[in-house]
């Protein structure tokens, strides 16, 4: 993605399938040092596009298009609950996967500011457990280039069965079967590897680091200082969340919850307009100490 600042950007923000998938797309013109944010044509809004997802036999979607700091069109399509013939809501919960991982990112950013970390600390710093024979960086972990085994798939291996659910594994047990790998799949900087063991790493690190859990953390650094009010990490193992669709095949979708497990790669439950918050603070940064550096440097390229 392309730094925000000083830049005219459109986003389009899309939460699928009754909340399974939040998509963020950016439509990005360079203004070359410009301070204008305004749109180079009158916005049209694209409710075109999402024509098919409007129907009562289909999960539907959620989508909101902002520029800079402002909401200039949001939309409901199709169903929260097929067999209840319940209409999606813009306020309803999402889970939402993978995009979970840039809030623990954010997390250990906001710990460097603070002064508990560096992201060139080795994580041997504070795992002093850990075997592998190269050092790796906390940088690594964010930048998934530390070589790291996936936790799931050793997980799998260990446990058999239990490992297949996400629910019913601990994160400290993944940690520990990770810290045990002596050998890693490349030199820690070499290569671009993504997995979710990094994600879990830092999660974990925030705990150790600031004696909170990553949910806790999260919410009284990120969270209630935005004004993301129904925002949280869902960590607490086979807990209730969000519930949206899987689509088998054409026309035929299964209903599914996303229960919770463990954080840091996935797990966050978010809504919409607390999206809306997080997006304006790309903008103009309410965290932390408030210094727009915070922002500028989480979007500054590793390589």
């Amino acid at each position: 993605m392309m730094n925000p600042q000083g830049q005219q950007r459109n986003i389009l923000r899309l939460a699928a399938k009754g909340g399974l998938l939040w998509l963020l797309f950016s439509f990005c013109t360079a203004t070359h040092g410009q301070s204008s944010l305004g749109i180079a044509r009158p916005f049209v809004p694209p409710d075109s596009l999402f024509t098919n997802w409007d129907q009562p036999d289909d999960p539907g979607g959620l989508v909101m298009v902002m520029q800079g700091e402002e909401v200039l069109w949001q939309q409901t399509y199709g169903m929260a609950h097929l067999s209840q013939k319940r209409l999606n809501q813009l306020n309803q919960p999402m889970s939402l996967a993978s995009v979970s991982k840039q809030f623990a990112a954010t997390c250990i950013a906001l710990l460097e500011e603070q002064g508990k970390l560096s992201i060139e600390d080795p994580i041997t710093k504070y795992y002093p457990e850990f075997q592998a024979e190269s050092e790796i960086k906390i940088r690594n972990l964010l930048d998934h280039s530390s070589g790291l085994r996936d936790g799931y798939v050793l997980a799998l291996l260990t446990m058999g069965l239990r490992g297949l659910r996400y629910e019913q594994v601990e994160p400290k047990e993944l940690v520990a079967m990770v810290a045990e790998q002596r050998e890693l799949n490349f030199t820690p900087g070499s290569e671009f590897a993504y997995t979710n063991t990094n994600y879990v790493m830092l999660a974990d690190l925030v705990e150790r680091v600031s004696g909170q859990s990553l949910r806790e953390y999260a919410d009284s650094a990120i969270f209630r200082p935005l004004g993301m009010t129904n925002t949280y990490f869902n960590d607490v193992a086979g807990a209730d969340g969000p519930e949206g669709y899987v689509q088998k095949k054409p026309g035929k979708y299964t209903r599914r919850m996303v229960r919770g497990g463990v954080v840091g790669d996935s797990h966050l439950v978010s809504t919409l307009p607390d999206l809306a918050q997080w997006e304006a603070n790309m903008w103009n940064n309410r965290l932390g100490k408030g210094d727009p550096a915070l922002i500028q440097r989480m979007w500054t390229p590793t390589h």
